[in-house]
């Protein structure tokens, strides 16, 4: 079962959440506030190469850029200005909104890139933040345009101001529907209240710890509002959400919770709504726009328009709320808007109840199984520093990774347990009328089947290592036991060629009577090809395919793929498909990755893209079903 995130409405997987497994083997500590440090802002500026932009003008604008803010922060934060960045190919390729909205690791410091470029006669500035410390991305690219080169830097500097953003940390185990938010450089003695105010809105991140580093993503459709002036750097905030379940959810590696001040306006509502499953127009559909809260009376009730949208006449400051009304005028759903600029907000939309209760049914769904197949990839990850570890002679060290590894294997199998648990007692509490197909939990079963598998691997191999580091009588032979393991490791992950390369080594040092002169007999004859046909197949399974790394790569591939599966299955070889199981679960994570920043419900070029990535994984879900069922076939 290969779908992961992706479920059978192609386009709804823009909407999915990656969330990550942790390895650390620890139970995760809570997220320092950072009270008492002042904010690293990093200004990345990019010039384009124009005849006005001669090195002089871009020294100035760098040192009045980096001067005019460090006056406007002061204490607050520390100013740097630099001109190159690892992002900046990327931002080209992809374009600066999307780059940074596909960058999910948590640091210490802000981002914000201005882009500068000479167009009809005026300059041109584009500005957008990836604030580090919730791993968020500025919700909207920020462009401005003088003819003046003298207002350059100011134009600049006011555009990366609007956009700041303070950062807060959620109180441990918070929950709504009041929270309170610990500011950092809050205890530094500056004025917060110059920076935030009553009524001002923040978008909340989820922090995870996977394997080494942090990563965030956004809780979508859920935002804190604050409700009382700052005192001692922590303030109060109203938390709302459009899903009646907690969006501040616990789970395995989760650290905890930060925020981040919107830059929102007072302006208008501009507001679509679309069908969830096929992203077309909801047109005529009742809604109830309302300020202060759910429960204040609407300013305005009207019906959406033939394209879905509503345009309010009232203006609303810095959050609006939405109700989607049905025939009888009760609350079918409630949606907390933030207003940003004059952009119309898309909403995807259940058409039913009993189509919305499952919309949050997959939301929790898929954010299980995505950190189930991102488990697996951090599993692979260990395997591979466990070899490195035996190739360098360090076979004490590599037990005490595997040994950590195994600790924090055994916590998280655990927790994803519970989860699935709690996922089936979500599922019989749907409602009747919901879509029984979208409820199978069996993918993530075998997911996790297959994690335990792995860490049986794993304990066989600190059993084993250990053993031998404890019996062997000198460095020479303790090596050369390591090695044994090591090559049990490679036959685990399905590397059966480097395997059979190591045992023959080890055989020569051994002797033809050895135990390893006997099962690499074994496993040469089953590694042995029956044609040219096989031959083939498995020189894509193990050269070509674990190598495409885009879904339009691995669309163009697939039925060469699906070949290569049925030629192995032909000729009886059982070994090279766990190769091509284990490309196929990195490909999955690969199609996450690859969807970030796509907006499918705003241009076409997207939505195509994004039609490739869900149908290869749809394909992707097919081969490794097939492939699992022959590999369990005991016959």
């Amino acid at each position: 079962m290969m779908r992961s995130h992706l479920p059978g409405n192609a386009l709804s997987l823009f909407y999915s959440s990656l969330c990550t497994l942790c390895l650390c083997g620890e139970a995760p500590a809570q997220l320092d506030a950072e009270k008492d440090s002042p904010y690293k802002l990093q200004i990345v500026m990019r010039m384009a190469d124009h005849p006005p932009f001669t090195a002089a003008f871009k020294e100035q604008v760098k040192r009045e850029l980096r001067d005019g803010l460090q006056a406007s922060f002061a204490d607050l934060a520390r100013v740097e200005v630099m001109d190159a960045h690892p992002l900046l190919k990327e931002i080209e390729t992809k374009g600066l909104q999307a780059a940074l909205e596909g960058w999910k690791e948590v640091g210490p410091q802000k981002t914000h890139f201005v882009l500068i470029d000479f167009k009809n006669g005026q300059y041109e500035i584009q500005a957008g933040q990836h604030d580090g410390l919730t791993g968020l991305a500025s919700p909207v690219a920020r462009l401005a345009r003088t003819p003046d080169r003298q207002f350059v830097a100011r134009t600049a500097a006011l555009m990366i101001d609007r956009d700041f953003g303070l950062v807060g940390t959620l109180e441990a185990n918070a929950r709504g529907p009041e929270v309170k938010v610990m500011l950092k450089a809050g205890s530094l003695g500056i004025p917060m209240e110059t920076w935030l105010k009553k009524e001002d809105v923040f978008a909340i991140s989820q922090i995870k710890k996977v394997g080494g580093s942090q990563r965030s993503d956004r809780v979508r459709w859920a935002l804190l509002k604050v409700i009382e002036d700052t005192k001692d750097g922590v303030c109060r905030c109203q938390l709302f959400n459009r899903y009646v379940k907690d969006p501040l959810e616990k789970g395995p590696g989760v650290l905890g919770y930060r925020c981040i001040k919107l830059g929102t306006i007072t302006a208008p509502l501009h507001f679509r709504l679309v069908n969830a499953k096929d992203m077309t127009a909801l047109a005529g559909q009742a809604v109830a726009v309302s300020a202060g809260d759910f429960s204040a009376k609407p300013k305005e009730e009207r019906s959406t328009q033939a394209d879905g949208s509503i345009h309010t006449r009232d203006a609303f400051q810095n959050i609006a709320f939405v109700r989607v009304l049905d025939a009888g005028g009760g609350t079918r759903a409630q949606i907390p808007v933030e207003i940003l600029d004059d952009r119309t907000v898309i909403c995807p939309f259940n058409v039913t109840s009993q189509a919305e209760a499952q919309g949050q049914f997959e939301l929790t769904r898929r954010r299980l199984f995505n950190r189930l197949y991102e488990s697996h990839l951090v599993v692979a990850e260990l395997i591979q520093e466990l070899n490195r570890l035996i190739e360098d002679h360090k076979g004490k060290e590599a037990l005490e990774v595997a040994q950590r590894g195994l600790k924090a294997m055994d916590s998280d199998i655990a927790n994803y347990a519970d989860e699935l648990g709690s996922l089936k007692k979500m599922a019989q509490e749907l409602p009747k009328g919901a879509q029984t197909a979208r409820v199978d939990l069996s993918e993530g079963e075998q997911r996790l089947a297959e994690l335990k598998t792995r860490r049986q691997e794993l304990q066989g191999f600190s059993e084993s290592l250990n053993k031998a580091l404890q019996e062997a009588n000198s460095p020479k032979k303790q090596q050369l036991k390591a090695k044994i393991q090591q090559a049990q490791l490679l036959e685990n992950d399905g590397e059966f060629e480097k395997a059979i390369q190591l045992y023959e080594n080890l055989a020569q040092k051994e002797g033809d009577q050895s135990a390893v002169a006997s099962h690499l007999k074994k496993l040469k004859e089953r590694w042995q090809t029956k044609d040219e046909n096989h031959r083939r197949a498995r020189n894509f399974i193990y050269g070509a395919w674990p190598n495409y790394r885009t879904a339009a790569d691995m669309k163009a591939h697939m039925e060469e793929a699906r070949k290569a599966f049925q030629t192995c299955r032909d000729a009886g070889d059982k070994l090279s498909p766990v190769k091509l199981l284990k490309a196929n679960i990195a490909h999955t994570a690969q199609l996450n990755k690859e969807s970030e920043g796509l907006e499918p419900e705003k241009n076409e070029d997207d939505r195509a893209k994004f039609q490739i990535i869900a149908d290869v994984a749809d394909d992707l879900k097919k081969l490794t079903e097939g492939i699992n069922a022959f590999l369990n076939d005991s016959k």
